[in-house]
């Protein structure tokens, strides 16, 4: 009884303790019902920092749940101007992030807007004309227009309305915008007003940043460009990118410029707080103009776009058509899924132009891809060799020897080696492949891709205890674990299987030594690893390497394991890929044999085409099935009919098998067994559907069985 009391009384203090923050809670609820804009604001800012999340959170959702419009909560952000910091803070508060989320997103909404709006910026080149104090707000204004101000700034300097005093302002002001103003701006030098020209020249020579160079020699080339506007040019160049940069060709230029937008320069990104970016045109009847497009393609919209200005200057410039195409492959992939390039129009696919394409540069878009690490563009260039090229074209070298098709079958992704494998095997090449075993390569290759099951694969590097703890976790989070304590065993047992997603270390204080092993071997160069050391050394080399994710002491390795699989080039392959590259390779490996290749060995992808008859997908069954009726080969042939006659298998496939054993048999002769063949007879004797039982009596007769076989069947014995 008396202990019944205590745990009462223990109840019941507990619930008189959780009492105020309840109230409290409620009262900031009520509270906020009243309050201003402002208030609700600066009171979510004071209980982020105080760590009070639940006070916190109400007074962020009374903010997005007041009706304001997205320009009404910016202009009260940037009364504060620490808030990025405190909503930082904020989201990592318990329950607070998707909150913080929705309130900085709508900030950045009411930027955008606020900063685009035409009337304000309209207003604001009005200040700057006017008395001193009016000039340096309207600046400040403009300064938060930023590019969104240079259609109606340049406007204004072509105007014959306007007033000098305001021309001589902007003139003056221009250069304040920075870096941003740098595209509209360079874009605008195509303008046939010369006095704009050499504004615009200056003002780019002052903000100092190089890409806009190619468009300020393009401007000093240019027909009845005045002297002035010349030497304007020719000094912004130099402020710009130095010197040097005045030997260089418009083309060359240009290229420069599209590879650093390719590559995704610092200099040249836009801002990735937002979803979108502006490209900015100049057309001769409306003047600078911009369209939006969403900021994952922006890059490659404008390394396409520089790439064709190389080649507009210089036809002869073949690098860009490579790198044009490489940055269509990307963009591609990179568009997210609900959006559109609207810089493009119409226009056909990325795939269109790779097909469309001599092999010698989808070959040079192939070796960068592989440089640079990029699935989508390297997978892009193999399927478009695969399908235009001739077996000659598709080894064809390019600069340095690299022979890139031959060079990705050792490329530590497997979609693209298993591309390339396909387009190799698939051209039938009469000459050999490469250097020493790369033929031996193709076939391995192929049969990998035979073994894909869409399984998650990780090799697992530990010893102890704490090894099999993670080996559980991991084949909870989907993973097929190859696990080993020690590397060189490790390495030798992901070599034999087809294919690894993850690497696990863990056990060890320093592992420096094995990181380096791994990306010494072709097949883990790029393969993500987690590592299971938190130390500041092991952080560093996880910076540098760029493809670890840290698991600290007590961390989720699943999540750690995720993670990390967003490092690596490409996803894992997912069960639909793998049944199509396991069947697609089935096919190729049918095909080389039927045409007797005598590059291809065909008959080395044997035992992994035996495996697939177990395998317990249909389509790759049957194409395994189809792939070993084409040998000459009693092992292949004994396979089929192993797999025909099995009771426990799916009828269609056992239909599919014994026409395979029908066409192997009346190519290659009676190669079976004495039991494999009863077994044949004993389903031709045996019940079943018309189908199963016509698909074994027609094995039966191109087995060529004596006539008293034939005889028992039309008349059984009484």
């Amino acid at each position: 009884m008396f202990a019944s009391r205590q745990i009462k009384l223990v109840v019941l203090l507990v619930a008189v303790m959780a009492l105020p923050a309840v109230c409290v809670a409620q009262d900031a609820a009520n509270a906020s019902d009243g309050k201003k804009l402002p208030e609700l604001w600066a009171d979510t800012l004071h209980y982020i920092k105080l760590a009070r999340a639940d006070l916190a959170k109400t007074y962020a959702e009374a903010i997005l749940a007041s009706g304001a419009q997205p320009r009404e909560i910016y202009a009260v952000s940037v009364t504060t101007p620490t808030y990025r910091v405190t909503l930082a803070r904020g989201e990592k508060l318990p329950g607070m992030a998707e909150t913080i989320q929705k309130l900085r997103k709508i900030i950045e909404q009411g930027y955008e807007a606020e900063r685009a709006d035409p009337e304000q910026i309209a207003r604001s080149i009005e200040m700057l004309g006017q008395s001193l104090s009016a000039y340096e707000l309207g600046v400040r204004r403009l300064n938060v227009s930023g590019e969104y101000a240079l259609p109606q700034l340049i406007q204004k300097l072509t105007d014959p309305k306007a007033s000098n005093l305001l021309k001589e302002r902007i003139v003056t002001m221009l250069p304040k915008l920075g870096k941003e103003a740098v595209r509209p701006m360079a874009a605008a030098l195509r303008t046939d007003d010369a006095k704009l020209q050499e504004w615009l020249a200056i003002s780019l020579g002052r903000i100092g940043y190089p890409h806009c160079v190619p468009q300020l020699k393009e401007l000093m080339e240019r027909d009845g460009v005045l002297d002035s506007t010349k030497r304007a040019a020719r000094g912004a160049i130099v402020s710009c990118a130095g010197a040097k940069a005045l030997e260089k060709s418009v083309a060359e230029l240009y290229y420069d410029l599209a590879e650093r937008y390719y590559y995704q320069a610092e200099s040249v990104r836009p801002d990735m707080r937002y979803d979108t970016a502006n490209v900015w045109y100049w057309r001769a009847n409306l003047g600078l103009t911009y369209k939006v497009a969403p900021s994952p393609i922006f890059c490659d919209v404008y390394a396409m776009r520089y790439s064709e200005r190389a080649l507009q200057h210089d036809p002869e410039f073949h690098p860009a058509v490579s790198l044009w195409i490489a940055a269509n492959l990307r963009k591609e992939a990179d568009l997210p899924a609900d959006a559109a390039d609207p810089t493009r129009g119409e226009r056909p696919s990325a795939e269109y132009y790779a097909l469309a394409s001599p092999a010698q540069y989808l070959q040079h878009v192939l070796a960068r891809a592989m440089k640079d690490h990029s699935e989508p563009v390297a997978v892009g260039a193999i399927k478009a060799l695969a399908r235009t090229a001739g077996s000659e074209n598709l080894v064809e070298p390019v600069a340095g020897g690299m022979q890139p098709l031959v060079q990705a079958l050792r490329y530590p992704n497997r979609r693209v080696q298993f591309g390339a494998g396909l387009a190799l095997a698939g051209a039938l090449p009469a000459k050999p492949i490469g250097r020493g075993q790369d033929e031996l390569l193709v076939m391995d290759v192929l049969s990998k891709a035979l073994r894909q099951t869409g399984q998650k694969r990780a090799v697992l590097i530990a010893g102890g205890e704490a090894a099999n703890a993670m080996k559980d976790t991991l084949r909870g989070a989907g993973y097929d674990v190859i696990h080993e304590p020690e590397l060189t065993r490790a390495l030798a047992a992901a070599a034999t299987s087809a294919g690894v997603d993850l690497v696990v270390l863990a056990g060890m204080t320093d592992a420096t030594d094995e990181v380096a092993r791994l990306r010494s071997e072709a097949p883990m160069a790029i393969v993500p690893i987690v590592l299971a050391v938190d130390t500041n050394k092991m952080n560093r080399l996880a910076k540098r390497d760029g493809r670890i994710a840290i698991l600290p002491e007590g961390g989720n390795l699943a999540e750690a394991a995720d993670n990390a699989l967003t490092l690596g080039v490409g996803r894992p392959i997912s069960p639909e890929e793998a049944t199509d590259y396991a069947v697609r390779s089935a096919k190729a490996v049918e095909k080389l044999t039927l045409t007797a290749n005598r590059v291809l060995n065909a008959s080395l992808a044997r035992p992994a085409l035996i495996e697939a008859l177990a395998d317990p997908r249909a389509a790759v069954r049957v194409a395994a099935a189809e792939a070993l009726a084409a040998m000459a080969d009693s092992d292949a042939q004994r396979a089929i009919a192993g797999l025909a006659t099995r009771n426990d298998v799916d009828e269609p496939v056992r239909i599919a098998a014994f026409q395979a054993l029908s066409a192997s048999l009346r190519a290659h002769g009676n190669l079976l067994t004495d039991s494999l063949a009863q077994a044949v007879m004993a389903v031709v004797e045996g019940q079943g559907s018309p189908e199963l039982l016509n698909a074994a009596a027609q094995a039966a007769g191109a087995m060529g069985l004596p006539s008293d076989k034939i005889i028992s069947l039309i008349a059984p014995k009484q």
